[in-house]
């Protein structure tokens, strides 16, 4: 039954998608990949509607398709160039959580430039006065 109802809202979200905000469709492959439910097709497909809507897109966005992506190992090279260009972007105003969770996906995937990953050492370093437990444990993880 739940199977059935995930199957469905795949449907909906494949016939829905190009009219989808840029919030709205990183939720939906977000919200896929959260619940372990990622048929590759729809991630696939996702791609080309979430880089035409690079310039939407929040470091909180860029943190969560990272994420989705690399836990539903249907990596892009399109989406990942422009992720990681986003990143390195909005590295000054990312949250450590976000900084974490992109850092995590890029290494799961085995992708992101060494340049990436220099800035966002750089911005975890920067920030190392404020970690708190839960900040500290979000990054080595």
């Amino acid at each position: 039954m739940v199977l059935d109802s995930l199957n469905i809202l795949v449907q909906l979200m494949r016939i829905s998608m190009r009219a989808f905000r840029c919030r709205e469709l990183v939720n939906s492959v977000y919200s896929l990949a959260k619940l372990q439910f990622c048929p590759p097709e729809i991630f696939v497909e996702a791609c080309p509607f979430l880089c035409r809507l690079e310039d939407q897109m929040t470091s909180h966005d860029v943190a969560n398709l990272v994420w989705a992506y690399s836990t539903a190992s249907v990596p892009n090279e399109n989406l990942l160039q422009i992720l990681e260009r986003k990143a390195a972007a909005l590295s000054t105003s990312m949250r450590l959580k976000e900084l974490a969770s992109i850092l995590y996906g890029f290494a799961n995937m085995q992708s992101g430039s060494p340049e990436l990953f220099s800035v966002l050492a750089e911005r975890a370093r920067r920030s190392t006065q404020w970690l708190n437990p839960q900040e500290m444990y979000n990054i080595a993880w």
